[in-house]
């Protein structure tokens, strides 16, 4: 199998982590790590090769923040500077956000702006590449929590409405209307989204108050419906790897690794030209 090449948001833990760990024993992926911080994505890569010497060749990482216009364009320039083509984009990285409302240096709601608009710039500096491999994947990383967004949320939310929940919903129902929107503008390359299933043991809930981490990385984890990382990742590299699912596109993947429908809300066209245009707007503008 030809050597593909496969580039990972905030695969230095959790998720992105073990669907790096999965890619890299097959010995056909490239793996490309997108992560904020420099030292532990540095640890994580020499992890990787750790654990697999025989592909040890396969694996490096670019330092990319999602909460910044700037440094994804300066990921994307350091990435296309290397020459290396691209056939496929996880777009896994996230975060849950506390109970106070954080925003980004140009002031937009920290959940949004990581989870998505981050997400969608970088896609759109990538779409070239992808669509010059012939083959590309996409995978937007969703949550079943998206239907817990509001009936006609804000993009991105307002002061007024905020919650940590309600911001995530809305972060989560953008991956999905994203996905949707995008699909139909594509020509030979793929995009999907999917729910890994509830995974309490990663770090997405890393901005939450001291005792909601706690419980989440030490208690939740052992409830029957909570699911390991490694499972998450199976769901994730289905979209990836596998063949029965070539050239499908524009759906949603749940816990089980099949198509299931997304919230109603998710299919509402003019929801997903309103968060394109808002999405579209803020890009060129490079404030948020």
């Amino acid at each position: 199998m030809e050597t593909r090449y496969c580039m990972i948001t905030g695969g230095n833990t959790g998720l992105g982590y073990a669907c790096a760990r999965k890619l890299l024993a097959t010995g056909n992926y490239y793996i490309t790590l997108a992560c904020r911080t420099a030292d532990k994505a540095q640890r994580a890569v020499q992890n990787l090769k750790t654990e697999n010497p025989s592909c040890a060749h396969l694996i490096e990482y670019l330092t990319c923040d999602l909460s910044s216009p700037e440094s994804i364009h300066s990921f994307v320039r350091s990435y296309k500077e290397l020459g290396f083509p691209l056939h496929v984009l996880l777009n896994n990285a996230g975060v849950y956000p506390g109970s106070k409302r954080e925003t980004t240096e140009h002031g937009t709601e920290l959940a949004f702006a990581v989870n998505h608009l981050g997400h969608f710039l970088l896609t759109s500096l990538l779409l070239d590449l992808l669509e010059a491999s012939g083959t590309g994947r996409i995978v937007n990383v969703s949550s079943e929590l998206h239907r817990g967004a509001p009936s006609s949320p804000e993009f991105p939310p307002t002061p007024e409405e905020y919650t940590a929940k309600t911001a995530y919903a809305t972060s989560k129902l953008a991956n999905i209307l994203f996905t949707y929107a995008l699909s139909p503008r594509l020509k030979t390359t793929t995009v999907n989204s999917c729910s890994p299933g509830w995974i309490p043991s990663t770090e997405l809930s890393r901005h939450a108050p001291f005792p909601a981490r706690w419980i989440m990385q030490t208690i939740l984890p052992y409830l029957p419906v909570a699911r390991t990382v490694e499972q998450g990742a199976v769901v994730c590299c289905r979209l990836v790897m596998d063949e029965d699912i070539r050239g499908v596109t524009g759906k949603y993947m749940g816990k089980d690794g099949e198509w299931i429908p997304s919230s109603e809300q998710s299919y509402d066209v003019n929801m997903q030209k309103r968060l394109w245009e808002v999405s579209s707007e803020l890009q060129l503008r490079g404030l948020w």
